[in-house]
């Protein structure tokens, strides 16, 4: 068993390095899309910005505390889409039949789709996104105790271990019909978008029930920001983007209930 994981380690950091050096193959076009990128995921700070350049506060909150959900939930969803990338694109894979390629590989099919596609003109955004949150921690003036600290890293880890497991949730539904993909759309980039502020200005206690429960955005986001903000003082709430876990095992699941489903094209 440890052979393998040493095997399976070796194998995803071979992969990894293969990617990055087709990546930077054509140095010009890599920096480009890096560039465009992060021109994009800049219009949603800068709309941000705006809003409270002429409201100054929003039910309560200011823009460093804004920052602070807006940032942290970027981080998660660059990072997935830069290691995940292959589940995202998955639906292709179905289309074309190559999926049944992956199905003769000696490997874990699990990593068999991780390797597939890594998409580092992304760590534009991620790098913006570190940056904005930098600034928001110094504005918003946290006070860092083991606590703090604790509910800090694991609100990071959360959101992308939730947006990871949305990918391959999203993979798991092309088994099953190939436009359940933009469903799925609503809740990766929908979610990216409603999680960059706090939950409770939408004025919807059962859209914040829905996003904890059912697809756990909140416990990623909104019930350690609170805590962190002071806002909440129970370390429960610190501890909630562990549910994130929980979904992505069910995402798993359930992407392996689609294989096992899967009908071969037969080519």
């Amino acid at each position: 068993m440890k052979t393998y994981h040493v095997s399976a380690f070796r194998m995803y950091r071979s992969f990894f390095s293969m990617h990055l050096r087709t990546a930077m193959e054509y140095k010009s076009s890599f920096l480009m899309t890096i560039f465009g990128m992060t021109l994009t995921s800049f219009a949603s700070f800068l709309a941000i910005w705006i809003l409270f350049d002429r409201f100054h506060t929003v039910d309560g909150y200011t823009l460093s505390e804004v920052l602070l959900c807006h940032s942290t939930i970027m981080i998660g969803f660059s990072i997935s889409e830069i290691l995940l990338r292959g589940f995202d694109v998955f639906s292709s894979q179905v289309q074309s039949g190559s999926f049944d390629r992956l199905l003769l590989r000696p490997r874990t099919l699990f990593l068999s789709v991780l390797v597939s596609r890594m998409e580092f003109a992304r760590v534009g955004r991620l790098v913006q996104s570190i940056v904005i949150l930098i600034y928001a921690v110094w504005k918003t003036n946290l006070t860092f105790t083991a606590a703090h600290t604790a509910a800090f890293v694991l609100m990071i880890l959360g959101s992308a271990v939730f947006f990871s497991a949305l990918m391959i949730l999203g993979a798991g539904v092309c088994f099953f019909t190939i436009e359940g993909i933009e469903v799925m759309n609503i809740f990766t980039h929908g979610g990216k978008e409603l999680g960059s502020y706090p939950l409770d200005i939408y004025n919807s206690r059962a859209l914040i029930l829905f996003f904890t429960f059912f697809v756990p955005l909140s416990c990623a986001q909104y019930y350690p920001f609170l805590y962190l903000t002071g806002r909440e003082s129970s370390f429960f709430y610190a501890l909630t983007p562990c549910y994130t876990i929980v979904f992505f095992l069910f995402s798993l699941i359930f992407f392996y209930f689609g294989v096992r489903h899967y009908q071969s094209t037969g080519s």
